[in-house]
């Protein structure tokens, strides 16, 4: 995210606020016109205009809500939006009546939430776009990627996913046998072909293909055939970044400290504070009973529905905890294996995920959170990767990232870990109340899907050299909660 296009979207939503709370104001005095109109008028917007302009800076800067940061995905976007405008609403709620200001009135604050809300999503979507234009007309600067693991498919994923870097992938270089540097051999992937060149020719076919930048993500950039290659590039006036390899930057989070001069890579373990586990119990415990007194007509017609058909309601599957405790994981009775055997009303459970709504007893039992990384059986834990063993630090959750970017049972361990130790980095009690949301409207999302629509896995984890075209498919719409 460039520092100029967010402190554009931040100038334009106080300019938002300010005209979302002038209308809401002039909307009220049509409806309840009052003498003394263009005075009184103003004398009631005015006082409200600082509040609202210095708590959403506040909320804007401490959430960082310019609707890019992790990569443009329009439901938490929506998510985080909507949150922070209930948050806006509260707070000017409070601030009137400490103040005992009248004009703080339920009816302005509603309107002008709608308004803001909505102007705020506008701003955005109207951002990218002009982004994307941009992009599109050739404003974009051309990249190869140097590698062709998972590693460098998540680099050109992520790049994807962040139209604001104006970055795009034309392919990637990854090296064949090498012998020598004269007689190395190097492979092209790109979305029209792939072809060998050797690596003297790589600076022809970069100019070739009008490639401004070279992004460095082997597993061993340190040897010699690679060195020269990176000399060879920027002595010809490419650009040249390195992604940093060691396996240790996957365990923990990396912080880049320089030592006049001298660049060092600091790797900080993370985990969890007391306060903030307690918080996620606390929430669990609050919200998991709430929507058990919510959903139990629902959850006991379902159940009622499955002793007529298959003789029983529930079932249980066990999985592993925090630190890989087993424990039993309840789930109505339904073969959800075997999806393709289902028909009407039992299709419908599993399509929604209605079948994982006895899991919120799990929640209240503390075997799993509302949020978390989805709990997995014991064969797959004991086949983890260290970095992989980061998901069972915390309590398993109903849903999570992951699931809100379409991965479910069926995919891989490595691909749903990717998401989750990201949401372990980067826990706030403002990130899970966001997945919530995003849960709900993928959910509402799938009651208009057809059948056949099947989540997709984020490409990043696909092994091999693939094409490019293959390498940036991904379908986050067709997001899912496990």
């Amino acid at each position: 995210m460039t520092r100029r296009l967010a402190q554009f979207i931040f100038v334009a939503d106080l300019l938002i606020v300010s005209a979302s709370l002038f209308l809401a104001y002039y909307l009220r005095s049509l409806a309840e016109p009052s003498p003394g109109t263009l005075s009184v008028f103003i004398a009631q917007w005015w006082p409200m205009i600082l509040p609202a302009i210095g708590l959403w800076t506040i909320l804007y800067i401490h959430m960082k809500l310019d609707g890019f940061r992790g990569g443009w995905h329009l439901p938490r976007l929506t998510s985080q939006l909507t949150l922070a405008v209930f948050l806006l609403i509260s707070l000017l709620f409070a601030v009137g009546y400490l103040e005992r200001q009248f004009s703080y009135s339920r009816f302005v604050l509603l309107l002008f939430g709608f308004l803001v809300l909505l102007g705020f999503i506008l701003v955005r979507c109207c951002v990218r776009s002009l982004i994307m234009s941009k992009s599109r007309s050739g404003g974009s600067r051309k990249v190869v990627i140097l590698g062709n693991g998972n590693v460098a498919r998540e680099l050109a994923y992520k790049i994807e996913q962040h139209p604001e870097l104006m970055l795009q992938v034309v392919g990637f270089l990854y090296p064949g046998t090498y012998e020598s540097m004269n007689g190395a051999a190097a492979a092209v992937s790109s979305a029209q072909d792939s072809q060998p060149v050797t690596s003297l020719g790589v600076v022809d076919l970069f100019r070739a293909a009008q490639v401004e930048e070279l992004i460095v993500a082997l597993p061993d950039s340190s040897a010699s055939e690679t060195r020269k290659l990176i000399a060879v590039c920027r002595s010809e006036g490419f650009h040249v970044s390195l992604i940093p390899q060691w396996y240790e930057l996957y365990v923990s989070k990396a912080r880049l400290v320089e030592l006049d001069g001298l660049p060092m890579i600091s790797l900080e373990n993370h985990s969890l504070s007391p306060v903030s586990l307690l918080y996620k119990r606390t929430m669990g415990l609050v919200l998991g009973a709430c929507l058990i007194l919510l959903a139990s007509p629902l959850l006991l017609a379902i159940a009622a529905s499955l002793v007529v058909r298959r003789g029983k309601s529930f079932k249980f599957e066990v999985r592993c905890g925090k630190n890989g405790k087993p424990f039993r994981m309840y789930r109505f009775n339904v073969d959800r294996e075997h999806p393709d055997r289902l028909v009407g009303f039992e299709r419908l459970l599993a399509q929604l995920s209605l079948t994982e709504l006895p899991q919120l007893w799990n929640v209240l039992l503390g075997d799993m959170a509302l949020v978390g990384p989805r709990p997995e059986s014991p064969e797959r834990v004991r086949h983890y990767s260290d970095w992989q063993k980061q998901r069972l630090t915390i309590t398993p959750g109903l849903t999570g990232l992951a699931q809100v970017y379409g991965l479910r049972d069926r995919h891989s361990s490595e691909a749903k870990a990717r998401f989750d130790v990201q949401y372990i980095y980067d826990w706030s009690p403002f990130l899970d109340l966001s997945l919530v949301l995003q849960t709900v409207w993928t959910l509402a999302v799938r009651l208009f899907q057809s059948d056949r629509a099947v989540a997709q896995v984020p490409p990043v984890i696909s092994p091999g050299p693939l094409p490019l075209t293959e390498v940036m498919r991904a379908n986050s719409t067709h997001a899912s909660a496990d």
